[in-house]
């Protein structure tokens, strides 16, 4: 109901822009002044390119490309004499009846991955071999849940704990560092580690109703179900997650929020629950006898909102609102400065049919589209990706760059002084850093069988490393290369 809830005919979307305790105006929308904007590199720098080679890879039905967070590694499953083992950096692991899409840590230091052998199921992290079970992670007996592979094993956000599912004898249980947790359930699902890595919160299963876990201490068990990740505040103090309960012979569901242990009130259906950046509030959607609400604190503001957000400084909210209106466009991606005195968005024109980017208030130069707007760290610059007569090309600080096929990654270096960008054209792709190419690699996508699918998926953009130092991971035809780039002035 929800969904299609949705799908109503709405003529536009609006920007729509509140503070939650004052009537004043978000921001005060004029122009940027020219002495205001961040300095950018003053000429056009020189690319000094360092190539390493992680060796060419052989295709297969199903092949799959897994990248380190730092876009440094790469990790994929290669299949010999029937066996399966991951390689990692072009060196081959350890052989196996079958595995499992690895995971890297979020510092990139570290691997995993689910592993078969002799008909039983264990973890390789690290390429240590855990204990072994009738099922690890995502294998539900014989099957191998890859889509939602994440949701029950993962690493703590500081990458020095593992946490997963184990089953055994029909039992399970959450291992967390090779220690299995005391407690059985009948199911064991969504783990998850706070901010700072010292708590841990995962949703089981017990004689048909579920439980909340957190800190080894179990809550109330009497939902029928929790849908999504349970969600720790930014300082990691608190928990929230979504519960429902089956209402009536109908069997109709309805869902509360639960916040640290303390239940919510009853909606028919609740998504995009989130904390404030200072941890002091709570923001959900709800929808309720045919009403839309955007929920912070239980207090209700109705209207169809769309994609809520808390602003940094956690005092203003902002939202997309669809409208009936009649203003005969709509808007979206809005996002906002590192500082929170800034903000921009794109505005698409029913009647003219072309799209503008607003930054404070100031309408841009009109395109065919516009996406992956983003404001430099120290706030002072913009940047987005442009769309005209199907080519692409990127604006910066109001000024065009050059033309491509496509590109993607758009990301300032981190002193705000240079502008990254992955560009490609026909049987090539390269990085482009403040308008300066690096030689070409490619095809892209790489020049795997065109008749089979998925192909291998890189990170689409490159890193920074230091302000004059970035990298990628680029394909040239199977062979995959670490491209480090050396930015001088």
């Amino acid at each position: 109901m929800f969904k299609s809830l949705k799908m109503l005919a709405l003529v536009s979307l609006v920007l729509a822009l509140a503070i939650l305790y004052s009537p004043a105006c978000l921001f005060h929308c004029s122009p940027a002044l020219a002495d205001e904007v961040g300095a950018p590199a003053a000429k056009a720098p020189t690319l000094k390119v360092t190539e390493t080679s992680y060796g060419k890879i052989d295709w297969y039905d199903g092949l799959d490309l897994f990248c380190s967070p730092d876009a440094r590694h790469a990790a994929w499953i290669a299949v010999k004499e029937g066996k399966k083992y991951i390689m990692l950096d072009g060196i081959a692991g350890k052989t196996y009846e079958d595995v499992g899409k690895p995971i890297f840590s979020p510092d990139s230091k570290r691997l995993a991955y689910w592993a078969k052998s002799e008909n039983k199921y264990f973890f390789v992290v690290d390429g240590i071999e855990g204990d072994k079970y009738d099922a690890v992670g995502n294998v539900w007996g014989n099957r191998h849940d890859e889509e939602h592979a994440p949701l029950n094993f993962v690493f703590s956000p500081d990458s020095m704990h593992f946490a997963y599912r184990a089953q055994q004898d029909n039992k399970s249980m959450l291992v967390v560092d090779g220690m299995p947790e005391t407690i059985e359930y009948d199911y064991v699902y969504y783990p998850v580690f706070s901010p700072d890595s010292k708590r841990l919160a995962y949703c089981a299963g017990r004689d048909g109703k579920a439980v909340f876990v957190v800190d080894g201490k179990e809550e109330k068990a009497d939902y029928d179900g929790i849908m999504d990740i349970p969600v720790f505040s930014p300082d990691s103090e608190r928990v929230a997650y979504i519960a429902h309960r089956y209402r009536g012979t109908g069997m109709k569901s309805v869902y509360v929020v639960v916040v640290d242990g303390k239940e919510g009130k009853e909606y028919d259906y609740i998504q995009n629950l989130m904390f404030s950046p200072d941890s002091a509030k709570v923001l959900y959607i709800a929808y309720r006898d045919h009403k839309f609400y955007t929920v912070i604190d239980d207090k209700e503001i109705v209207g169809p909102y769309r994609n809520p957000r808390l602003i940094p400084d956690s005092e203003r909210k902002a939202y997309e609102r669809y409208s009936r209106d009649g203003l005969g466009g709509k808007v979206g991606d809005l996002i906002f400065s590192p500082d929170s005195k800034r903000f921009a968005y794109w505005n698409w024109s029913q009647e003219n049919h072309n799209c503008v980017a607003v930054v404070d208030g100031v309408v841009g130069n009109a395109y065919d589209d516009i996406s992956g707007i983003i404001f430099s760290p120290d706030s002072k610059r913009v940047a987005y990706i442009a769309l005209r007569r199907q080519v692409s090309l990127v604006v910066v600080d109001g000024l065009e760059g050059k033309k491509y096929d496509g590109i993607t990654g758009l990301v300032f270096s981190p002193d705000s002084r240079h502008v990254a960008y992955m560009a490609w054209g026909v049987a090539k792709a390269l990085v482009v850093v403040d308008g300066v190419e690096t030689i070409a690699y490619g095809p892209y996508p790489p020049a795997f069988p065109p008749q089979k699918w998925p192909l291998p998926v890189l990170p689409d953009h490159p890193v920074f490393d230091s302000p004059n130092k970035a990298h990628a991971l680029m394909f040239r035809d199977t062979e995959l290369f670490l491209v480090e780039i050396e930015i001088t002035e």
